[in-house]
């Protein structure tokens, strides 16, 4: 049910935006990225937003350099390769210190969090791509109900520490940056297909080539299938499939001068165009009703399905007067609609309307526990009088700046700066238009007896907008083997929450405001021991700024800190880094996707203590097994936190929190997990085991009830190639091989499974 309402501002507020810019001059922070493997300029070291990546002068590959002062994680586009994966939780869940929830198991609106941070919707970190916000309103609404399709992703950059600062608006735990296929320097391309089990179908296609003075690449991505889960009943009103499909288009033009040019400069257009359906709910199951089939779906939930589009416009300009000064700047432009409708509440026919997430947390037990799930069951015999509320959560977004990054080198003596300073515009809008309809379900068949207004209540009808300017400056001073980097950012934001009481937006309910002007410091220390091996430290201020949800919400503080070594040769890599993020106040959010009432209210959660410890290591052993060399390369990462509230409180209205005691931990947050990566490559063969392992973790601050824990589990995915002929591969993917069950999640409402064991079959062809 495609039921989006389009916004008659957008033009206006995209003119206004454009011309204020180009009147400040202002811009910001994140220079536009390439790959490194296919960078095309002439500045070198090259230079991508969360990292600077440097070419190894002994192993030839792209990676951060072991002097590099901070935590930084660079999953190259041959690790993506290697897992041939469509779900980014699978991609990311390698690197240490990333907190991963999963929801629907194909990883379709990832909760993703870092150091102990909240994971819902990924609200809490910088996630980016390509260097530029991609949240749908990163500031006013920063839940991400839009993420990227992985079949444009070739790599992913993961920050943690001091120069998080630099990404913003969110420093506390880090930043996330994803990397689309790039403008090849020669012509290039690459076809990838495959099909698997629960109807699966995958195709990826792209190709690009560079000239003297223009370069292109397009990439094209589909991905569906029917969903490993069970609807109870079959199909109903022509519903019923419990999987997705998702196409995305890229392209991007870059226009350039000779490479030989006194100064050169080029500019580049990025056009990005996704559409996805999927047939996604928030309703989970009951534990009694998980151990017998943790596939199940309830019958209430066959309505359910999510529609949404979005659309990516970007203009970049690069500019390297001399080897020493360069310049990026980028106007920007995302929108985003969707519309999610799903069932929200159910009414037993006696006790009336409760809402789905009621069932699951506690609220309610007994009898009437059992008629409200005897209805979303679809049993026999239920009350006539039995209705289904299912809400069409149908929201537009807008997110659109300008942004530039200036980078500089100057060397006094023996000392070397190298300065990185920009300057950010920004304005995004949430616009919810929402209805609920009211469905009679009896035996299990659903009939439509009211059909809701769109905007007919002030929870459903609302503008939420942020207006910010951001700056940040920072100094890489270099002494021999010892550096030190200074950094300052200023985030400068107001916004405002617009309620209306009447379809038409001619009745205001009332407005809420907040602004914050924030100054943010971080400093960050490397030594480098010798060419392989290095230790640093760093100390930021964590900020993330509250939204328009209400006026008693603090904006979130806290100082962290870090210490790490970093060792890396040609076959060896060694990493250790222990953290403390010590908070003042903690920021929670009231959303539907977390088990509450979708208010968006915030909560302050006071003083928090969250500390771990990152380990990752790698080595690619190679012998010569009948006169054939046999590489064997593995990875290991681990994780430790302790994430506790120091504080006691009442947060009421956010169930994953309640009621709170000084100690208690936060919901969410597993103390230890595992990554192993393990693999053979002997001549046309690679074969490679990718496995997960996750410690228990409780549903709910502090708790120790059996109900709000999810177990811990280990999971082994499998990935084999064989290359028939060169550049051409035959691939098979297992994920989950032992096909284990087990639960990922207790939120929104019940609880959600693992994928079980899917299997594929797939070709790729590079030319």
């Amino acid at each position: 049910m495609k039921l989006f309402k389009k916004s008659n501002k957008i033009t206006t507020i995209s003119n206004n935006l454009i011309s204020s810019a180009a009147i400040t001059g202002l811009a910001t922070i994140l220079s536009q990225p390439t790959l490194a493997d296919d960078q095309n300029q002439k500045n070198n070291p090259i230079t991508i937003p969360a990292i600077v990546v440097k070419k190894d002068k002994k192993t030839g590959k792209y990676d951060i350099p072991v002097e590099f002062p901070g935590s930084a994680t660079y999953i190259s586009p041959k690790d993506l390769e290697k897992q041939q994966t469509t779900d980014v939780n699978r991609a990311i869940r390698q690197v240490p210190g990333v907190n991963v929830t999963e929801e629907d198991g194909y990883g379709l609106r990832p909760n993703i969090g870092l150091r102990g941070g909240r994971s819902d919707r990924s609200a809490d970190i910088s996630l980016m791509e390509d260097g530029i916000l991609i949240a749908p309103a990163p500031y006013a609404a920063s839940s991400a109900y839009y993420f990227p399709s992985m079949g444009r992703i070739k790599a992913v950059e993961v920050r943690k520490g001091s120069s998080s600062i630099k990404y913003g608006p969110r420093t506390t735990s880090g930043a996330v940056n994803l990397l689309t296929t790039p403008i090849p320097s020669v012509a290039r391309g690459q076809f990838t297909t495959s099909i698997g089990n629960y109807d699966e179908k995958n195709l990826n296609f792209n190709y690009g080539d560079s000239f003297k003075n223009f370069g292109y690449v397009v990439n094209f991505d589909h991905a569906s299938s029917d969903g490993f889960k069970e609807l109870d009943g079959g199909t109903a009103n022509g519903h019923g499939d419990t999987g997705y499909e998702l196409n995305d288009f890229l392209g991007k033009f870059r226009i350039k001068s000779d490479e030989d040019a006194d100064i050169y400069q080029h500019l580049e257009f990025k056009l990005g165009l996704n559409d996805e359906t999927s047939n996604e709910t928030y309703l989970g199951l009951t534990h009694a009703d998980f151990v017998n089939n943790p596939f199940r779906r309830y019958r209430a939930s066959a309505l359910d399905e999510m529609n949404s589009e979005h659309r990516q416009f970007q203009v970049s300009h690069y500019i390297e007067p001399s080897d020493t000064f360069n310049l990026t700047t980028t106007l920007y432009r995302n929108e985003f609609q969707r519309n999610w409708y799903k069932l929200d509440k159910v009414d037993d026919g006696t006790n009336g309307s409760t809402s789905i997430s009621n069932l699951f947390n506690g609220n309610i037990t007994g009898t009437n526990l059992d008629n409200y799930l005897n209805v979303i069951r679809g049993d026999a015999g239920i009350s006539n009088d039995a209705r289904l509320y299912v809400k069409a959560n149908n929201r537009d977004y807008v997110s659109q700046g300008i942004q530039t990054n200036a980078q500089s080198k100057l060397k006094w003596g023996d000392v070397t700066h190298n300065l990185e300073y920009g300057a950010r515009i920004h304005f995004d809008e949430e616009d919810r238009f929402q209805h609920s309809d009211q469905y009679s379900f009896v035996n299990g068949e659903f009939s439509l007896e009211t059909a809701g207004t769109p905007g007919g209540s002030t929870s459903n009808n609302r503008i939420a907008s942020a207006r910010g300017i951001s700056g940040f400056i920072e100094d890489e001073i270099v002494i021999g083997k010892f550096s030190v980097t200074p950094g300052l950012r200023f985030e400068s934001l107001k916004t405002r929450r617009k309620a209306f009481s009447d379809p038409e937006r001619t009745i205001l309910d009332g407005i809420r405001k907040n602004s914050e002007d924030e100054l943010i410091p971080g400093i960050a220390t490397s030594y480098k021991i010798n060419d392989e091996s290095a230790i640093f430290a760093g100390v930021h201020k964590g900020f993330a700024p509250p939204g328009p949800s209400n006026n008693q919400a603090d904006a979130e503080e806290s100082i962290n800190y870090e210490l790490g070594y970093r060792f890396k040769d040609k076959v060896k890599f060694f990493e250790t880094i222990a953290y403390f993020n010590d908070y003042s106040n903690l920021l929670g959010e009231d959303t539907n996707s977390g088990g509450g009432a979708g208010s968006g209210d915030q909560y302050n959660g006071g003083e928090v203590a969250a500390y771990g410890l990152e380990v990752a290591a790698g080595y690619d052993f190679t012998t010569r097994i009948m006169e054939k060399a046999v590489k064997f390369p593995t990875k290991l990462g681990y994780t430790f936190t302790d994430a506790k509230f120091r504080s006691s409180f009442e947060a009421a209205g956010l169930d994953e929190w309640g009621t709170v005691t000084k100690g208690d931990s936060l919901p969410y947050i597993s103390r230890h997990q595992l990554s192993l990566t393990a693999g053979i490559e002997v001549d046309k063969i690679n074969l490679y085991l990718f496995g997960k392992y996750l410690d228990k973790m409780s549903a709910k601050a502090g708790s120790n009830a059996k109900s709000d824990k999810i177990p811990s589990h280990f999971v082994l995915d499998f990935v084999g190639f064989y290359e028939f002929s060169r550049g051409k591969n035959i691939f098979v993917g297992v994920d989950n091989i032992f096909d284990r069950k087990y639960a990922v999640s207790l939120r929104p409402a019940g609880l959600r499974p693992g994928r079980p064991m899917t299997a594929r079959i797939g070709l790729q062809i590079d030319f």
